[in-house]
């Protein structure tokens, strides 16, 4: 309450107004705007390691080795030459091993954004669509890869937390997946056996964000709802004056 001139003004209501208008803005800025997905092919980045793509698309690649359905480490991902690129002439790869291994080289797809102010410090983000081609399958292999799609609780030597789906096949074909519930921050395509150069091309997705619309939503509640809660205390006040 403020007195001037002996007349007593509750700006409570103004306060309660911005809060509202808040509000708006917080879930304005949450409103998904749908773009073009982004389609990552391969063949625009030379052979050998693949580039580091968090600051340019959100997407980081790497391999994940696992033997005995556990991963035991994670190394660099490759871009590499195959006859079966769904786009001539590469496609993603895990980087192979020593046969004698008997590990699985298995391509992994995390979704980062850079944290604005924090040079080279990046935070998981997470898309509601992913498509890609699974190519370089030996021929007439029958062995089943699997791919495995993980949301933000995901644990980077974890297949089984933050699981939200997976999608299974033999030989190359088409891999779609989307999602209304938790959203993907990471998958990993699984080969159907061990050191196999077999791969991910024409890779799709929509523009990972971070954090969730949901969850701005939900602070933008909470900061309304305190704001509220404190202008109707106000004019209790001024009513009891």
């Amino acid at each position: 309450m403020l007195t001037t001139g002996g007349r007593a003004r509750d700006y409570a209501p103004g306060l309660a107004a911005r809060c509202a208008l808040l509000l708006l803005l917080l879930c304005a800025a949450a409103t998904e705007v749908r773009a073009d997905p982004v389609v990552i092919n391969f063949d625009a980045y030379a052979a050998g390691s693949a580039p580091d793509l968090r600051n340019q698309y959100g997407v980081f690649f790497s391999t994940a080795h696992t033997r005995n359905g556990q991963i035991v480490n994670l190394t660099d991902a490759v871009i590499a030459n195959s006859a079966a690129a769904n786009t001539a002439p590469a496609a993603l790869f895990g980087a192979q091993l020593n046969p004698l291994a008997l590990r699985y080289n298995n391509v992994s797809v995390e979704f980062m954004l850079p944290i604005p102010g924090a040079p080279f410090l990046y935070s998981r983000a997470a898309t509601d669509f992913v498509s890609f081609y699974v190519v370089g399958s030996p021929p007439g292999d029958t062995g089943q890869w699997t791919v495995a799609f993980f949301d933000d609780t995901y644990q980077p030597f974890s297949l089984t937390a933050g699981l939200i789906g997976t999608v299974s096949g033999t030989g190359d074909q088409f891999v779609s997946f989307s999602t209304d519930g938790p959203r993907i921050s990471r998958f990993i395509f699984i080969n159907s056996g061990p050191n196999l150069q077999q791969g991910i091309d024409t890779l799709s997705f929509n523009a990972p964000q971070t954090p969730e619309p949901a969850t701005l939503v939900l602070f933008g509640s909470g900061v309304a709802s305190l704001c509220l809660g404190r202008a109707r205390r106000r004019r209790r006040a001024a009513r009891s004056a």
